[in-house]
């Protein structure tokens, strides 16, 4: 009998994984893990390691899953039938950690949900200022992507790499020299963006259960933004993203999907739009990242032009 879960959405971040998650949590025949993220096979590649480590909040760090026998718990709960399912970026940063997963559950399907890697790194980078964990502004950006090599070796956490994060040809041939083709799906933002219910029914048949249902696709999770003008926004800028005393009280006491949900609701009456990537900076990417895309096109066999420039 194979471990629970029956599949993982390994990325990539800032490409509408979790909004995914939560339209999979939906479905009647699918149980998803509290937490979403739990870096289980990251954690048994870094450890404590200070390059792991580095830079997790509070809330991160005490949702990381160090044991079997704590991963396997996370899935307990599920009905008899019901696939189970979890959902952590950093499962596509490291080589070693496609062999972890499939000597874990040999049948898991591998789930990857791309972005055009010049949106998913500034977008990435725009989140991480939302969190407090990047020090730099905006019209730094592209040197914050350059300096990801360094800040590595100064023992910044891995997560930090936005370079790293959109190499998706190489990421993607690592989880294919371990399994089967028909056990990963490559599924794209784009397509998520231009009709997420056909998105969805794809998914649902890819994983194995009834394409037919529809979810709440209208509700989107985790967006991105700044913090909005005004003290009641800015308080609840602080409320939200930055440590509170209040909210460790309530970790005791409301469930962490209840948590989940809230916090996304009050997304969008706190944060306003954020600013676009100029268009210098993302003809710069596509140049950067062509290769790699190229490479993701050969393995997939679609055509992505628009994101190498025109």
């Amino acid at each position: 009998m194979n471990e629970a879960p029956d599949f993982i959405i390994v990325g990539a971040a800032k490409a509408g994984t979790t909004s995914v998650f939560e339209y999979l949590g939906e479905h009647p025949d699918v149980f998803i893990s509290t937490p979403k993220e739990t870096d289980f096979f990251a954690y048994q590649v870094y450890g404590d390691s200070e390059r792991y480590m580095h830079g997790v909040n509070q809330r991160a760090e005490e949702a990381i899953i160090r044991t079997p026998q704590a991963y396997r718990a996370l899935f307990a709960p599920a009905s008899p039938g019901q696939l189970c399912g979890e959902a952590s970026p950093s499962y596509m940063l490291d080589a070693r950690i496609p062999a972890l997963i499939h000597a874990w559950n040999p049948q898991v399907k591998i789930v990857m949900l791309l972005r055009d890697p010049a949106e998913r790194a500034w977008s990435d980078f725009l989140h991480n200022q939302l969190y407090g964990s990047e020090v730099l502004p905006p019209e730094k950006f592209r040197e914050a992507f350059m300096d990801s090599g360094r800040r590595l070796a100064e023992g910044w956490r891995m997560n930090a790499n936005y370079e790293i994060k959109g190499r998706y040809g190489e990421q993607l041939e690592r989880f294919l020299s371990v399994f089967p083709r028909e056990q990963v799906g490559v599924f794209f933002y784009d397509d998520l963006k231009a009709d997420a219910t056909a998105f969805m029914r794809r998914l649902y048949a890819f994983i194995g259960v009834d394409a037919g249902f529809v979810p709440r696709t209208q509700q989107r999770y985790n967006v991105n933004g700044v913090p909005g003008k005004g003290p009641l926004r800015r308080a609840m800028y602080r409320f939200l993203y930055q440590p509170h005393a209040i909210k460790r009280v309530l970790r005791h006491f409301v469930p962490a999907s209840l948590r989940r949900r809230l916090r996304f609701g009050l997304q969008w009456r706190v944060l306003e739009k954020p600013p676009v990537l100029p268009a210098d900076v993302r003809a710069w990417l596509a140049a950067h990242y062509r290769a790699d895309i190229e490479k993701l096109e050969s393995l997939t066999g679609r055509d992505l032009s628009h994101w190498k420039g025109r």
